[in-house]
């Protein structure tokens, strides 16, 4: 900076913490702002994802039924389910996006996902051995893995 010039190379040595004043600790105030933004993008990401998700599920119920192997019959109440989950699951991203520091959101994410992903490994293992129910609770714990790293990162930072 142009406020350095003319000054001896130690003298810029001591100014280093005038010049980065959000170092101090080794909290660092840039690294914060990364993981945050981050953690923002994430959380818009899985926001359309769920939203996506939603209007796949509503107008493609008949093949999801068909390969999670469910009755026809009971298709419309499974359909009714994963909507109203994945909309509640976009509306919790898109609040998480706005305000990462609020962890009622995150938690009520990871809770929804910990609890599916334990009813697809019970529902494989005890009900019937559908290769679906492993892809499905395989995805949610990927989520439960990205979400809940972005997350310690943001709080590993200082929020």
């Amino acid at each position: 900076p142009h406020w350095l010039k003319g000054l001896p190379e130690g003298g810029r040595r001591d100014l280093e913490p005038i010049r980065k004043p959000w170092r101090a600790g080794g909290f660092d105030l840039e690294r914060r702002r990364s993981a945050r933004d981050r953690f923002r993008y994430a959380m818009r990401a899985f926001m359309v994802i769920y939203g996506l998700g939603a209007l796949l599920f509503l107008f493609l119920s008949a093949q999801f039924a068909s390969v999670f192997g469910v009755p026809p019959e009971a298709s419309h109440f499974w359909v009714i389910l994963s909507v109203s989950m994945m909309t509640m699951l976009a509306y919790v991203s898109w609040q998480s996006s706005l305000n990462p520091g609020d962890l009622r959101f995150v938690r009520g994410h990871l809770l929804s996902k910990a609890v599916s992903t334990g009813g697809f490994l019970m529902s494989f293992f005890f009900i019937q051995r559908l290769p679906a129910y492993l892809w499905a609770a395989a995805i949610d714990f990927g989520v439960i893995v990205i979400v809940g790293a972005l997350r310690w990162r943001l709080d590993a930072l200082g929020k």
